[in-house]
């Protein structure tokens, strides 16, 4: 925990002595439509559009993206499930402090704004990570955590008999929209074919 206090001191501090060199009114929104295409200047275009935004703002939008309604759906309806069913005692049991790698419930009065200690979140969460059990592909065993560890599931999990088929759904969600979806994006920032070069080496 002395650990995660010291990372957020020195987050904090990094962002306070870092002066922004643009400033933006709207978040970018990127369309993927074209990352699916054949042509290498439509998927180099869109590359480029994402390289701004990291650039320029930091984070972005991105539509026509491939994941189904359905599986965004599906995932908010177990999000409701989780936070509006569940007993408390339940959640409580599964509290993101009892998790090395913080992951699990996390309720309001846990998280404070960013840049002042005093002032709470005004939001739960339910955090998790990657697990083998998670992929599609079932994982290759070379996956690390932040810290270099290689151990088991860190994830915590709310009972099935409590809300059955949770564990399920969030795997189809997590499959196919941060799997799926968030290989597309970086195969997009490598240039999707191993000849383009990537950002790294044209910066």
């Amino acid at each position: 925990m002395a650990e995660a206090i010291k990372a957020q001191e020195y987050l904090q501090q990094r962002i306070k002595a870092k002066t922004a060199t643009n400033s933006f009114r709207t978040i970018p929104i990127i369309d993927l439509t074209r990352s699916f295409s054949d042509s290498l200047e439509d998927r180099q275009s869109v590359a480029n559009e994402i390289h701004e935004a990291c650039t320029k703002v930091g984070f972005f939008y991105i539509t026509n993206h491939g994941i189904s309604k359905d599986a965004c759906d599906a995932a908010l309806k177990l999000a409701s499930r989780f936070f509006h069913e569940l007993p408390q005692e339940s959640k409580d049991a599964i509290h993101m402090k009892k998790s090395d790698q913080f992951r699990g419930y996390e309720p309001a009065s846990f998280s404070s704004v960013v840049g002042d200690p005093t002032e709470k979140e005004t939001k739960e969460a339910f955090n998790w990570g990657y697990e083998a059990g998670l992929d599609p592909t079932g994982g290759d065993g070379a996956y690390v955590e932040l810290d270099g560890s290689s151990k088991g599931s860190p994830n915590q999990w709310p009972s099935e008999d409590e809300i059955p088929g949770f564990y399920k759904g969030i795997a189809e969600y997590y499959g196919e929209a941060c799997f799926d979806g968030a290989r597309e994006v970086l195969m997009v920032i490598r240039g999707k074919t191993t000849s383009q070069k990537s950002f790294e080496a044209t910066e």
